[in-house]
Parts: structure tokens; C-alpha cells; sequence
């Protein structure tokens, strides 16, 4: 599903991959949906839920920035069970979040994985009971929503870059720093820190 989470619509719960989700159900409609947020930097979360079974579509929740599970779920990734070839997009975000040796691990066996195993690995971020996950995503989207937005967005388009190659300033990047020093957030939260109170950012 497509659940904003926010308000001011920063920050949204892509998709719930169940156990019962194959990956090409959850392409499609929620891919687009993906790229969309994904381009106006908006921060994505995805929750895997499920008890005994394979949670598929990791492929989907790997492209979301922060990936929530229930302590009972076990997933997986599962081409070489198949005869299959990950692409590389996919494979390329599971290095990024799990090191290559652990993803060498994963494709080579196709093998299930514990939610504990997931988040030691980094294939998850958070890991709560079954009846929590909603609500341990929503608080974790609260303590974001309250930052700034602007420093959020900011961030993530460094990150990109970052795990796109680049390692020395541009002309971008070092434009992006002055203006944030020149931007309504940061005078707010320069005041708020002056002041002793709570910051009230006004980027949506």
C-alpha cells in the first residue's frame, strides 16, 4: 500500500511485504509510486510482516530508505533457487546495505533469513513484535518529521551522491551547504537551540 505518514507529506510507508506478496504483485503501481517519492526526496519506509514463510519482494524494500520487520518474519532472496539472475539495480542496492559478502551469502544460497539475522546484517533497520511494527514505524516517522525537513532532504541527495561515487565537493554540493546556512530551517532551529525550545520547521 501507499500510506503517507506525514502530515505535510515527507515521509511515506511504501509497501507491506507479507509473506502471502510476490515481487511482481508489488512491482508495478508501487514502483512508480517508488520513483516518484524517491525523486522528490522523500524519505520511504516498508514493513515485512509474516510468520513462516518467504517474505518476497525484497527487491522493493531495499530501494526504500528505512526497511521495519516483525521479530517474527523471515525472508529472503531467492533467484538461485530458481535459476534466476538478480538485476543489477537490486543487487547493487543489497551491496549497499548489507556489504558484499553477506549479499554473496544471500544470492548464492537463496536461504531464509531470521528478522534478528536481517538487522544484524543491515538488510533491516528496526525490528519489533508482530503487533508493534505499525506503531514502531509511525514513532520512528514522528522523530523525522519533527527534524527538519529541508536537512532531511538535503541529506539524502548527499547520501545519493555519495553512494553514486562521488567523493570530492561540487559546485552542487557546496551550494546546497551555503544555502541551508542562508534557509529558513536553520535560522529556526538557530533559535530554537537559542531560545531553549523545540524548533517548528515550516519546510514541507
Amino acid at each position: 500500500r501507499d500510506t503517507k505518514v506525514a502530515a505535510d507529506g515527507s515521509v511515506y510507508m511504501l509497501a507491506d511485504v507479507t509473506n502471502k506478496t510476490s515481487g511482481q504483485e508489488i512491482k508495478g503501481d508501487q514502483d512508480v509510486a517508488l520513483l516518484k517519492y524517491d525523486a522528490a526526496g522523500k524519505l520511504i519506509f516498508t514493513r515485512t510482516l509474516g510468520a513462516s514463510e518467504e517474505a518476497s519482494g525484497l527487491g522493493l524494500a531495499l530501494a526504500c530508505d528505512l526497511r521495519f520487520a516483525a521479530s517474527d518474519a523471515r525472508m529472503g532472496i531467492t533467484p538461485g533457487k530458481l535459476g534466476l539472475v538478480y538485476p543489477l539495480g537490486d543487487t547493487k542496492r543489497l551491496v549497499q546495505a548489507v556489504g558484499p559478502s553477506h549479499a554473496k551469502d544471500l544470492l548464492y544460497t537463496g536461504r531464509l533469513l531470521e528478522a534478528a539475522e536481517a538487522l544484524s546484517m543491515g538488510l533491516v533497520n528496526r525490528v519489533a513484535a508482530p503487533d508493534r511494527v505499525e506503531a514502531a514505524v509511525l514513532d520512528h516517522a514522528a522523530q523525522i518529521t519533527a527534524a527538519s525537513q529541508y536537512s532531511a532532504r538535503a541529506t539524502k541527495r548527499m547520501i545519493n551522491r555519495v553512494l553514486a561515487g562521488q567523493v570530492v565537493d561540487s559546485a552542487e554540493t557546496v551550494a546546497e551547504f551555503l544555502d541551508a546556512i542562508e534557509g529558513e530551517d536553520f535560522m529556526e532551529g538557530r533559535n530554537a537551540f537559542r531560545d531553549k525550545r523545540k524548533p517548528t520547521f515550516t519546510f514541507g
